[in-house]
């Protein structure tokens, strides 16, 4: 069994020298790129082979999804730490997630939220179909529970938000990007 990491946001999707060996992937064709690696500061330029990899859909066995994929001799070499990694229970590290977890570290940073948003539907009345998409994807995501509605009179955290717009990707043409790096009174909710 092989456990990969899908990461719809993405650029590329990468897969080592060794699992391609391991799967016998055959190179359909060969890119020369420049590439920050995980880790570096310096950009790198390398001749890198293609793949695909067929991947079988959970909901549908009959249905194989093709990635494709850049072969590297490695992904990382540099050692991730893990942030307050002190739990390993069943095989795994629990950690916990790096938010303030005090509510009365944060200030009501409704009107910084308005102000990103207001400038957001100014280009949506720029593009109908961006905002529709964008509008879709906010629904999708609060039905799902990835977001929800915050009370403006209260002192929570209002994450903004940004569309980033893609016409050359295949799946996901605009995506919701969330800035939780936003800072209200020099302070970010990481």
């Amino acid at each position: 069994m092989i456990r990969i990491l899908c990461d719809n946001g993405s650029e590329r999707s990468w897969c080592t020298r060794s699992l391609a060996n391991c799967l016998k992937l055959k190179s359909i064709r060969k890119e020369r790129l420049s590439v920050f690696s995980f880790g570096s500061v310096e950009l790198v330029e390398r001749t890198y082979n293609f793949g695909v990899i067929s991947l079988i859909s959970r909901y549908d066995p009959d249905q194989l999804i093709s990635v494709e994929v850049l072969i590297a001799d490695t992904i990382t070499t540099d050692p991730v730490a893990i942030p307050n990694a002190d739990v390993w229970k069943d095989g795994r590290y629990e950690a916990k997630l790096l938010w303030r977890t005090d509510p009365r570290e944060l200030k009501n940073n409704f009107s910084l939220a308005k102000r990103r948003f207001d400038e957001l539907k100014k280009g949506f009345n720029k593009n109908e179909w961006i905002a529709s998409v964008y509008s879709e994807t906010i629904r999708d995501q609060e039905t799902n529970g990835i977001i929800e509605e915050c009370g403006w009179d209260r002192n929570e955290y209002f994450m903004p938000h940004r569309a980033v717009v893609r016409p050359d990707k295949e799946a996901t043409k605009v995506r919701v990007v969330f800035n939780c790096g936003s800072k209200t009174c020099h302070l970010t909710i990481v």
